[in-house]
């Protein structure tokens, strides 16, 4: 029993660092979209991977793995390093999210609503996380007045909602065909 245990250790903490790596380098892929006032954002490929993970594997793992990958890529970006606690907690709640209702609540429903219910709550918890961040940012810390934030705020919501929809519809179709192959794990 106890070498089961400590299998299952070994193999969760495997898991969050390919999980972690995979997250690391699709954040890499991106195109970068200026937006209003000197703010920027960027239509990436990371949030697949961090929908993926907490499809595939539950909550702690998705949100562990989304979280400390996204961080690390903002550790090596010089426009994002100083956010990089937020970022972690955002892209946690994101993992975490999908994680949770594709493990516990829906685990009974196929795998392809299953995904797609779960990749969609997960996204929509860190779209609503990264425009508060975004409308708190640009208030209080650049001090830009409302009118200002809601245009950067807009802006960052209609590339946010496009890279969504990419990462949904990639989870909803990548997670059914690995779900197989991963089962094994766990």
């Amino acid at each position: 029993m106890v070498q089961s245990s400590s299998r299952n250790k070994v193999q969760t903490l495997v898991l969050i660092g390919v999980f972690s790596a995979l997250v690391f380098a699709l954040s890499y892929i991106s195109i970068p979209i200026p937006v209003s006032f000197g703010d920027n954002t960027r239509i990436h490929l990371g949030n697949i991977m961090c929908l993926l993970a907490g499809v595939l594997f539950g909550p702690m793992i998705g949100g562990l793995s989304a979280g400390i990958g996204s961080m690390l890529y903002d550790f090596t970006n010089p426009l994002y390093f100083s956010e990089f606690w937020i970022t972690f907690i955002t892209k946690f709640a994101m993992g975490w999210v999908a994680g949770l209702p594709a493990t516990r609540v829906l685990r009974r429903l196929p795998a392809v609503p299953r995904a797609l219910a779960a990749g969609a709550a997960g996204q929509l918890v860190y779209i609503v996380l990264y425009l508060l961040k975004t409308a708190v940012m640009q208030r209080f810390v650049y001090g830009l007045p409302w009118p200002g934030v809601w245009v950067v705020v807009g802006a960052k919501a209609l590339v946010s909602g496009f890279n969504g929809l990419v990462a949904v519809a990639a989870c909803t179709v990548l997670a059914p065909a690995l779900q197989k192959r991963t089962a094994r794990f766990f």
